[in-house]
């Protein structure tokens, strides 16, 4: 019985890559299989995460779905955050508010009413995160459902959709939601698409920080062009690669080609990706940057109390690697290396953004019973 049960579970799978992850349920009993992307949106003045969630009917019958995709937790911004949501976090709420950028329930902003703190001075926050969702194929903006006690009712582990097990999405999207005084969610919702056998819908939502809710909108009509969210995604893979050209392998181990690339990217964020400033030409790319008063040498991603040393022992771990490796039995492997400058566009505040909980809600109805799906 046991067994039954374990084999009419659906099958999940995560994928990792250098710039995204992947991870993919595959639900047998209901005929529904669901991906979802995560990446960073590279070479842009705002900066967001971006998701992209598909649901394909792999059944054998017409699939009618309603969904609420999207994050369980969205936390605003404005001022110290990080101590007050450790020490203080349900003090913090009353501070935390859901603001609305046009008339509608598509564009949320998530910020504070001001500045938490015990000063004499009062300071009205303006910046806030923000959460934009569409049908990728159409490019409609879909509502946003914020009111965390709509899904999960009491739950406070936010584990069961108790709130849309005992309503529907149309009935949550008809009521009143409240955002005032405590932390908010932000799901997208579906309402009743019909899919026929082998067809799929994708939802895509950005999440981000804007430094006014005036932002919103035209970030909004960016996003949503047809064929954005493809591109950024391509391109996205396109930089680790740029990133990482440097250290490109080639064995008969794929694996250890993708190490190479990884070790070196998690390195480079660590101790800094150093970039030739000034005036580069000919000459100057044959002669000591170090000693040329004409350039600079500026590393990029190089944190505070990050080290750039870390770059020679890269190159040590490197070539100890590959002693060992080109030493053993099976060592019949030949290496190629290309060396390419790039630079990477991102906006600063691509770390700003605080999400949390990544989940899909879902209820199917077809000629199988109904089901939730909670991620």
């Amino acid at each position: 019985m046991d067994g039954e049960v374990e084999d009419a579970k659906p099958t999940r799978t995560m994928y990792v890559g250098t710039n995204e992850m992947e991870i993919t349920e595959d639900d047998d009993v209901h005929g529904l299989s669901t991906s979802v992307i995560y990446f960073v949106l590279p070479e842009e003045t705002f900066a967001a995460l971006v998701r992209k969630t598909t649901f394909t009917n792999t059944g054998d019958d017409t699939l009618t779905l309603s969904a609420l995709d999207g994050l369980a937790k969205m936390e605003p911004t404005g001022g110290k955050l990080q101590w007050g949501l450790k020490n203080i976090g349900r003090t913090l709420e009353g501070w935390m508010g859901v603001y609305q950028a046009d008339k509608t329930l598509n564009l949320p902003f998530y910020r504070m009413s001001t500045e938490p703190g015990d000063g004499a001075s009062v300071k009205v926050e303006k910046a806030g995160h923000y959460a934009i969702s569409f049908v990728e194929k159409s490019g409609e903006l879909l509502p946003i459902v914020f009111d965390t006690e709509k899904v999960f009712g009491f739950a406070s582990t936010l584990q069961e959709p108790n709130g849309l097990i005992a309503s529907s999405v149309t009935d949550i999207l008809a009521n009143p939601q409240y955002g005032d005084a405590k932390t908010s969610s932000a799901f997208a919702a579906l309402e009743k698409v019909t899919l026929k056998p082998g067809d799929s819908i994708t939802l895509v939502s950005y999440y981000g920080e804007a430094e006014a809710i005036e932002d919103v909108p035209k970030i909004a009509k960016k996003v949503s062009k047809k064929g954005y969210s493809e591109k950024k995604l391509d391109r996205a893979r396109e930089l680790m690669n740029d990133l990482t050209s440097s250290v490109e392998t080639h064995t008969a181990n794929h694996l250890f080609d993708g190490a190479i690339k990884q070790n070196y990217l998690d390195n480079s964020l660590r101790g800094g990706m150093p970039i030739i400033l000034g005036e580069v030409d000919d000459d100057a790319r044959s002669s000591n940057a170090d000693e040329d008063p004409r350039l600079k040498v500026y590393h990029v991603f190089s944190r505070i109390h990050g080290y750039v040393s870390v770059g020679s022992r890269l190159v040590a771990s490197f070539q100890l690697t590959l002693n060992l490796l080109f030493n053993s039995p099976q060592a019949t492997w030949s290496v190629t290396t290309m060396t390419s400058t790039s630079t990477l566009l991102s906006s600063r505040r691509a770390l700003a953004t605080t999400v949390m909980l990544p989940r899909t809600v879902a209820t199917t109805s077809s000629s199988a019973p109904e089901s939730e799906h909670l991620w």
